[in-house]
Parts: C-alpha cells; sequence; structure tokens
C-alpha cells in the first residue's frame, strides 16, 4: 500500500504508556503510509499530577514492538519527561535530524481507515506549505460499540493537530498543542477514530491520575459517577469539560479496517474459549444477521447493535473477514434481506472466506412456490383461519411495518424457490450443495428453503450438519 505524496517523507510519532496492544493496532494502522515509526517511551509518568510517580510506573513492554509487522521502521526514542509537550518534540526533533519533512501525530489510540490515511498523506503533500494540519475526530465510549455525541448531536469533538510540516520553526508547546508562532493551518478531509476512553476500568482509573489533565478535575468523583455508575442515561461525560460529550449512543457506522479486524479477532477468541468451555473446540465461526438471537461458540454479526451482537459489520461484503478463515457461517432469516445484485456476490464472499472443507448453513429463506401454493389452496392459516394475503405478504415482503426504524433493512427484497437458490450456489463455485424445504417449529406446511453447500466436492449428511440448529427447525429433513 504506497501512497504517491509528491516526493515527500513522512513520518509518525506515538507515545508508549500503557498502551502496547492498541499501540500494536495503531502501528498496523499507519505502517503502510510512512518511513518511520517514532515510539517515545519513559518508565515514569508525566508530573502533571505529582503524586502519580510515586503511585504508577509504565506496564508497556518495548519488546513487544518487535512482533509488528513493520518492526523494521520503528525506532525507540527513551527518557525521562516531565511534561508531554517535551516527550513530544523528542520525536520531532529526531524526524527533523532525519531528514523527515512532516511527521504525523498519532496516538497509540487513533485510528484511520485506509482510505482517509491515503487522502491525508496525498493532501500534505499537494500542500506543503502550512505550518501543521488538522482533521475531524470522534470519541468512542467503553467500547467501539458507543461513540459519544455533544448536545446538537455532532460526533465531531474538535480538530486536532494531525501532522506537522518539520520544514518550518515550530514545536509543541503544551500538550499536543503547538507553539504560537504555527499559525498556517490546513483542515483535511480525513477523519480520526479517537478511543481515549475504550478502556477497563483499571486503565481508566491509570489514565486519569497519570495524564495531562489529572488535576484538572475530580478525578475520583468522575471516576464514580461518570465511569463506574455509566449507563445510556448518564449525561455530561467529558471529564473536564462535561457538555462537550453529552452523551454515549451506540455506534452504527463502518470501522476503520484494523479495529474491524481487532473486534473481529477478540469476538472470535471469545467464540473458541465459550466452545472449548462446552468441550467443543473450534475455529472462526460466523452467524450473519443474528438479529436479537445470540449463539455461543460463534461471532454473532448483524449490521446494528443488538443485544446479541459481538462485531457491527455489512453482513452482504464479508469486508472484516480473511480469506479461508472460517470454518462455518451460519445465518437463519437473513438472505432474502439482501437486493438481487448483492445475493450472488454475497455467496461468492461466502466462498472465500470458508475453508475448503466448512459448510455454509443458510436457513429461513421464504419458499414462494409454497406459499403461492398455500394461498391458492387455502390451507390453514399460521397467524389466522386461512393463509390469506397477509400470510403472503408476511413472507414474501416481510411485514417491515413492524420496524419503522429499520425498515428498508427488514424488508425482503427478492422472491425465492429452489431452483433459483441452487443456481446461485452454482454461480458462486459451491461444488457440493443440497437445497431444501422444512417446517417451522410449531408450523404445518413447509415453506421455508435452507441449503448446505461446500466450496469443493464434500459429501453432505443434513442430519449432522443440521444438528446444532435444530431450534430452527420443526425436523431435521433427510439428505
Amino acid at each position: 500500500m504506497k501512497t504517491e505524496s509528491a516526493g515527500k517523507r513522512f513520518a509518525v510519532h506515538v507515545l508508549l504508556f500503557d498502551c502496547q496492544d492498541s499501540l500494536l493496532t495503531m502501528i498496523e494502522n499507519c505502517g503502510p503510509f510512512v518511513e518511520k515509526i517514532y515510539v517515545a517511551y519513559s518508565e515514569v509518568p508525566w508530573r502533571y499530577n505529582p503524586q502519580a510517580r510515586a503511585g504508577f510506573r509504565n506496564t508497556a513492554d518495548p519488546e513487544r514492538l518487535k512482533r509488528s509487522a513493520y518492526a523494521g521502521k520503528i525506532e525507540l526514542i527513551t527518557g525521562i519527561w516531565d511534561w508531554e509537550h517535551e516527550q513530544r518534540n523528542a520525536c520531532l526533533q529526531k524526524a527533523k535530524e532525519d531528514g523527515i519533512d512532516f511527521l504525523i501525530v498519532q496516538d497509540a489510540d487513533e485510528y484511520y481507515t485506509y482510505a482517509d490515511y491515503d487522502r491525508m498523506i496525498r493532501q500534505i503533500g499537494e500542500h506543503p506549505d502550512y505550518d501543521y494540519y488538522v482533521a475531524p475526530w470522534c470519541t468512542f465510549w467503553k467500547t467501539w460499540d458507543y461513540i459519544l455525541e455533544n448536545e446538537t448531536g455532532s460526533i465531531v469533538h474538535g480538530y486536532p493537530n494531525v501532522a506537522v510540516n518539520c520544514r518550518r520553526d515550530v514545536k509543541f508547546h503544551h500538550l499536543r498543542l503547538l507553539s504560537p508562532e504555527a499559525t498556517d493551518v490546513m483542515r483535511l478531509d480525513a477523519l480520526c477514530f479517537h478511543g481515549s476512553y475504550v478502556l477497563t476500568d483499571e486503565e481508566v482509573y491509570r489514565k486519569i491520575h497519570t495524564w495531562g489533565h489529572a488535576l484538572d478535575f475530580d478525578r475520583e468523583a468522575w471516576y464514580r459517577s461518570k465511569w463506574l455508575s455509566w449507563s445510556e442515561e448518564v449525561e455530561d461525560l467529558h471529564p473536564t469539560h462535561p457538555r462537550v460529550w453529552k452523551r454515549a449512543v451506540p455506534f452504527t457506522g463502518t470501522l476503520p479496517e484494523v479495529l474491524s479486524r481487532r473486534k473481529l479477532s477478540n469476538a472470535a477468541e471469545s467464540a473458541r474459549t465459550s466452545d472449548a468451555r462446552s468441550g467443543n473446540p473450534a475455529g472462526l465461526r460466523l452467524h450473519l444477521g443474528c438479529g436479537e438471537h445470540r449463539m455461543e461458540g460463534m461471532v454473532n454479526c448483524d449490521c446494528r447493535r443488538t443485544s446479541a451482537t459481538d462485531l457491527v459489520t455489512d453482513c452482504a461484503t464479508l469486508t472484516p473477514f480473511r480469506d479461508d478463515s472460517a470454518d462455518l457461517i451460519f445465518s437463519n432469516a437473513f438472505f432474502e434481506h439482501l437486493f438481487v445484485f448483492q445475493q450472488l456476490d454475497h455467496l461468492k464472499n461466502c466462498r472465500r472466506v470458508l475453508r475448503d472443507d466448512a459448510p455454509l448453513v443458510y436457513l429461513g429463506i421464504p419458499d414462494f412456490e409454497i406459499v403461492a401454493d398455500a394461498y391458492l389452496r387455502q390451507l390453514p392459516g399460521i397467524t389466522g383461519e386461512r393463509f390469506d394475503l397477509y400470510h403472503v405478504y408476511r413472507y414474501t415482503h416481510g411485514d417491515p411495518e413492524q420496524t419503522p426504524d429499520w425498515w428498508l433493512q427488514q424488508l425482503h427484497k427478492s422472491l425465492f424457490d429452489k431452483r433459483y437458490v441452487d443456481s446461485l450456489l452454482e454461480a458462486a463455485g459451491f461444488k457440493s450443495r443440497v437445497v431444501f424445504n422444512y417446517r417451522y417449529p410449531g408450523e404445518d406446511i413447509p415453506l421455508c428453503l435452507g441449503f448446505v453447500a461446500y466450496k469443493n466436492p464434500h459429501p453432505i449428511d443434513l442430519r449432522e450438519v443440521l444438528s446444532p440448529f435444530r431450534p430452527y427447525l420443526g425436523g431435521v429433513p433427510d439428505g
């Protein structure tokens, strides 16, 4: 991943204190775009809180930096600095000595999409005559599932400097702020995802006692009333300027690629741990379109945050998932919510993600042939006396009016029968496949389609493959 930057040389600087796990993710984010990564490490915290050095030591191990794929670009700068700006200036001075043109300011909890990082580097290279460059940032709370917004509902909380022109006579003056001489500034088209409060209780407690704002608020009161006691109803969350962070709300957008992979890795590890405890060790197993139905031992994915979701992602594209990484992909009542133009690409992506001997198991697809027959014959209804037009509408359209806040997502966007589903699987490259009808538990008509498919020739025993999913089935089909 190489970015053309008008011949300019770029480096990144980052401060290493207590954040070695997030730092490795941050380095994965910046590594493809810069030639050097300056990491400033001190064994002790700054002196903003006079008691900090007596009670805290840096928990990070610089040796872990060697694990990074970009270890060859990393230069460790060690020292004892009383103030944040002094530590940052140590990196800035080294960058100037090394002939770097622009120093990216990216802390260990800050991330960009690859597209935004590429755009940021290009814009700086095309406009090299500014003292420094800023970009908007948004901040997350507790996990990457909650984002902070202000009183107007905006998620942008400021425009910090994100790059410094090493050819100009500017320095860091206070915290991250630059000296007053730095007046020429350009705003970049890149959004910074700030995870400064995506922390455990212990990590937050250490943070508020060691950072540059340690004396600017009542640490213990804020920690008890805002952090430990937080619920979605708690407001005014910012430690020093409470109303700047009016509330934390569920995040429904798309995270930078490195964060999606990190969330996926964490969710997969949790699923593997859960499965190992039950005596069924397994690799990555995906439950797509989970809605409110959580399946233990699987990574539960949906396009929106629910009580069951492990990973909020676009289940149609499977972007966060690597090739040949999944031992199983399962969904129930999901496929019919895709647009027609998405269906084949989705199945191709499933094939890409599945390992050679891993099954694709989909259930809950309405069979229009059976639905039409039940209506024409006026068979007994599921929710009424007869299988009437409402029943037809419910199965062909999904009854989306019941979910007005996400009507379009709930809408069924296509009709299906066995022949059509099989043709999609064949076109997607699945060599072994069985498409079958079945009935939901408690229903008498086999209104639904399901399928089991493998990317390569593979024997299919429906009873064996479907046995983990019996709660969705009114009996397991023969096959």
